[in-house]
């Protein structure tokens, strides 16, 4: 899947190639919907808080997200950011994930079920949080069911 870059010209990043390694969900995210590094920073700010809803950052939910980082195209400020996401926990608002356009929405929830598997021990609390992103998605059920399918 691509990530266009229209401020790039022709150039474009190959994110599954980018976050391989036990971190595919996030590379199934590529389409249209891409909008820039302001929603990909968002985007990546769900990711984390989805990560430390167990209350730690494992190598290797920490080393997917640094492979997006660097596939991403982010300002010098948006990537001091963008790490501090991997030191602690991102406060995150629910309600910003409304304004990602259907398609993201899609793929936030897709990668997030992803990010929480990749220490292999889905905890409670990550439970807890997958269940308030799907409730702040805003997601058809039919779109919900084939995701957890999946």
């Amino acid at each position: 899947m691509w990530f266009a870059r229209p401020d790039r010209g022709d150039r474009s990043t190959h994110v599954s190639a980018a976050v391989k390694g036990g971190a595919n969900e996030i590379g199934r995210l590529g389409g249209p919907w891409y909008q820039g590094s302001m929603d990909s920073l968002k985007i990546l700010r769900l990711w984390a808080a989805c990560a430390w809803a167990d209350q730690k950052m494992h190598p290797g939910e920490a080393a997917a997200m640094e492979r997006f980082i660097a596939a991403s195209d982010f300002t010098d400020a948006e990537l001091v950011e963008a790490r501090r996401f991997l030191a602690a926990p991102p406060a995150v608002n629910m309600d910003e994930v409304r304004d990602l356009p259907p398609a993201a929405r899609e793929g936030v929830y897709r990668a997030a079920r992803g990010i929480v598997k990749l220490d292999r021990v889905v905890t409670d609390d990550e439970v807890a949080f997958l269940a308030r992103l799907r409730d702040a998605l805003d997601l058809d059920e039919r779109i919900i069911a084939r995701i957890e399918a999946e």
